[in-house]
């Protein structure tokens, strides 16, 4: 159960265990998921961080080289954008940078 909110929720931009487990409470598709459970969100981050490390790279890797294999996605340079950086006094700030290239084939 916690395998399917957890991807359904990643599908929909939601990485917090905290805003997935306001989800479950307030959301109808994450209700039905959870089978009307209400995971706790420490519950959440310590399956996330305990079993699913391993496997939910597995299970990406699966479904991309399946898009690639169909062609509905093509392994070549994506861009990524924003990311965390330090500033020169040493603290962190959310800022906008150039796009960086990610290479996704093998």
């Amino acid at each position: 159960m916690l395998t399917k909110v957890i991807i359904f929720a990643y599908t929909q931009r939601i990485v917090s265990s905290r805003q997935i487990a306001k989800a479950v409470r307030e959301n109808i598709p994450f209700m039905w998921l959870a089978g009307r459970q209400r995971p706790d969100f420490r519950t959440l981050n310590r399956f996330r961080s305990q079993r699913m490390r391993n496997v939910l790279e597995t299970v990406f890797t699966a479904v991309l080289q399946f898009l690639a294999d169909k062609k509905y996605v093509s392994l070549g340079h994506y861009f990524v954008d924003g990311k965390w950086q330090s500033t020169k006094k040493n603290r962190s700030s959310r800022e906008r940078t150039s796009p960086s290239s990610v290479n996704l084939t093998r």
